[in-house]
């Protein structure tokens, strides 16, 4: 950005690049505000999982974010639509059992939903609240065999997550500290950040180039113009 003019200082980028995270931080809580981030339903499976973050530094060197300098879960939530990854949904916890991981599922993830996930014990209860739960072994299978259950989605996510954490590190707890903002809930910031810089972006309007009737309608009067049909 210094390099187009865009920034003329890295101070002035440091001041841009926090305001760009403080509107997308801004646009992830409104969702959850007014559409409470709800996912799942008849046309949408819904992997969970939970994951340990910790920021490591390199070869021990460099400096580490505050706000993962101890070890902690975040629960995520995935919608996967036609076997495409749709919108995420993570919470930071501080433990992975029943109490805390079934209302988070309950609250964001639609009754009667089809969840895939490992065989945790904190799991175990969701048929009863209404879920169609599948499951898969993960000490013997990658793929159940018998319903073909797994978490691969979520599993390639949390790699993209772990990525933008460690492209975070320099959101570090010094900057906290001046903002008055504790490591707890820089670490939830980051996870609402990370949520949105995640998301895949909406399907585009129905257009000329997208509507495959009109589609289908340019390439049948290219045919009979005896013109090419490549668009």
């Amino acid at each position: 950005m210094m390099a187009d003019d865009i920034a003329a200082s890295s101070a002035t980028l440091s001041k841009m690049s926090k305001k760009l995270r403080n509107i997308c931080i801004t646009a992830v809580e409104r969702m959850r505000r007014h559409k409470g981030q709800v996912i799942g339903g008849r046309r949408e499976f819904v992997a969970i999982d939970e994951s340990h973050f910790r920021h490591k530094r390199k070869y021990g060197r460099g400096r580490m974010s505050g706000a993962w300098r101890r070890k902690k879960w975040v629960f995520g939530m995935l919608g996967i639509n036609e076997g495409k990854s749709g919108r995420p949904v993570l919470r930071l916890v501080e433990k992975r059992g029943r109490q805390e991981l079934v209302p988070l599922i309950a609250h964001h993830v639609k009754p009667g939903s089809m969840i895939l996930s490992d065989e945790w014990r904190a799991y175990r209860v969701l048929p009863e609240l209404g879920y169609n739960h599948f499951t898969v072994n993960h000490s013997q299978w990658y793929v159940d065999p018998v319903t073909g259950t797994h978490t691969q989605h979520i599993e390639r996510a949390w790699r993209k997550i772990k990525e933008q954490v460690w492209r975070l590190r320099g959101w570090h707890s010094g900057v906290a500290m001046r903002d008055g903002i504790s490591c707890v809930s820089l670490a939830r910031a980051q996870v609402l950040l990370i949520a949105w810089l995640i998301t895949p972006p909406p399907p585009p309007p129905p257009g000329p180039l997208t509507s495959t009737a009109l589609r289908g309608a340019a390439l049948g009067l290219c045919a009979s113009s005896g013109e090419s049909g490549e668009l």
